[in-house]
């Protein structure tokens, strides 16, 4: 009996210390799992800082390539002193999204139509573009509207290489540097800009951000920070990239900064750990659940299932963007992507158009034909929307026989209706395998961007309003969105 106790005990104690080398596994594993969401968090916010900063640095590109025409052009006349530029520069500055554009003379004198004369010769700006650089300026506040102001500088000279001045224009820092940032993540977000010493130079519309030091902020008023103050600064010293954790008044952040490649800024960006843990909440309950699995098993099942969830969460990102049946974006993919492409900022004259496309009698086609041929018509009309429209273009099935085609960046109206006709023309022609009695024809409803609405819901609302138009004109038809629609009238393009 003692033997049998023994044994019992020697059982009981293996089984308590497989137990806990079990708990010591899953400690280790959901360790990793948190480690590897926040790395994957500070990847994805530090990607979208990056892509804010190029967004940036291509307008900026933009604003000097105008500028260097206009320098081009000026330092082909004979005089661009006289009265004649001052006013062609006044109304260059009025048309276009300079604040002021001027010329000042080698010797830094800068003349203004109808305002007293300065000297600028004292400012790094200029200095540095009398040496022949392409500048732009830190910021100075203007005294004749108290906006804070950037100055884009560059030489004037002629055929001969001989510098006869500098043109310079400014323009409102917010306009500049403050980006779509905010849009993300529920709006829930901050953005700023400061310099290598953390000095503010731009902050978010709202000024969630106080002060005029963004370190002298942190002393003050942050905890929990998972990175050393002095790490930071050193970082920032150093135009380096990074991200951590911080909270602010039992809030926790992600604070990520990302060089701009403008004189020594840097865009920094906060937003709520909540809001962006929000999405990896699925990940929490697959943990959950594999612990209670590994609880039950052995270490080697615990290493397979292991690699199978990070499989399988590989897969159910990507399927939770499908539409099983057809194989194009599902409606919360569409809405993510386009609502993501319309927040993006640019000086482009392009428009987009939102086209709802919806199958003509499809349930007529379910009712005599059944729900098999049904899915095959879907099939097919999804198979003939990804053929017609670019790659470029969003193609998805918002549900039922109802899809979106979002024609991005295209250079009018014209041409969105010439690209839907195509494929009006083609989906006559369309053939069902085995069903040779099946016609098809749609209805369509075209929205375009900016012109009736700068989101997702609104051009959507406006297209679906068109799209009804065209089903009680008769069908088989694309209708344009117009303020008409709202009073009962229509405007259809028969294609």
């Amino acid at each position: 009996m003692k033997n049998g106790m023994k044994q019992n005990l020697l059982y009981f104690s293996y089984l308590i210390i497989f137990i806990c080398y079990l708990v010591v596994c899953l400690f280790v594993f959901f360790y990793h799992m948190e480690r590897q969401i926040h790395e994957t968090i500070q990847s994805s916010l530090l990607s979208t800082a990056s892509q804010q900063t190029q967004n940036l640095q291509t307008m900026l590109d933009e604003q000097f390539h105008t500028l260097n025409s206009l320098a081009s052009y000026i330092s082909s006349l004979e005089d661009i002193d006289s009265q004649d530029v001052l006013v062609m520069l006044n109304q260059f500055s009025q048309e276009g999204n300079f604040k002021r554009v001027q010329i000042a003379d080698p010797n830094g004198n800068l003349r203004r139509l109808g305002e007293p004369d300065v000297n600028v010769s004292d400012r790094e700006y200029f200095q540095r573009a009398m040496a022949g650089e392409t500048v732009i300026s830190e910021p100075l506040e203007s005294r004749t509207d108290n906006e804070m102001r950037v100055t884009l500088a560059v030489p004037l000279k002629d055929d001969t290489g001989t510098l006869r001045g500098i043109l310079m224009a400014s323009l409102a820092v917010e306009d500049l540097l403050m980006t779509q940032s905010s849009a993300i993540y529920d709006a829930t977000g901050v953005s700023f800009v400061c310099d290598s010493d953390g000095s503010l130079i731009v902050r978010d519309s709202q000024e969630r951000v106080q002060g005029e030091n963004i370190f002298t902020y942190l002393d003050g008023h942050a905890s929990g920070m998972d990175t050393s103050p002095e790490d930071i600064k050193e970082k920032f010293s150093a135009l380096e990239q990074g991200s951590f954790q911080i909270s602010f008044q039992d809030t926790a952040y992600y604070l990520t900064y990302v060089p701009m490649e403008i004189n020594d800024w840097l865009l920094c960006y906060a937003v709520p750990r909540a809001s962006v843990m929000a999405e990896y909440q699925f990940i929490r309950s697959s943990e959950i659940t594999l612990g209670s699995a590994i609880l039950g098993g052995i270490l080697i099942l615990v290493l397979l299932l292991t690699r199978s969830i990070r499989r399988e969460r590989r897969d159910l990102m990507a399927k939770a963007q499908i539409d099983p049946l057809t194989g194009i974006k599902n409606r919360s993919a569409l809405e993510a992507e386009i609502s993501m492409l319309l927040s993006q900022p640019s000086t482009s004259v392009l428009s987009h158009a939102f086209v709802i496309c919806d199958i003509d009698d499809f349930k007529a086609v379910n009712d005599t034909c059944g729900h098999t041929v049904g899915d095959q018509v879907l099939t097919e009309f999804a198979a003939l929307l990804r053929r017609t429209f670019r790659s470029t273009d969003i193609v998805g099935r918002l549900g039922g026989d109802e899809f979106i085609v979002f024609l991005c960046r295209i250079p009018d109206r014209e041409a969105a209706l010439t690209i839907a006709g195509k494929f009006i023309q083609k989906l006559k022609k369309l053939q069902i395998p085995g069903q040779p009695d099946i016609q098809l024809m749609a209805s369509l409803g075209v929205a375009f961007s900016p012109d009736d609405g700068g989101n997702f819901s609104t051009l959507y609302r406006h297209a679906d309003q068109a799209l009804y138009a065209s089903k009680k004109a008769g069908k088989g038809r694309t209708t344009i969105y117009t303020e008409a629609l709202k009073d009962g009238k229509r405007c259809t393009t028969d294609l």
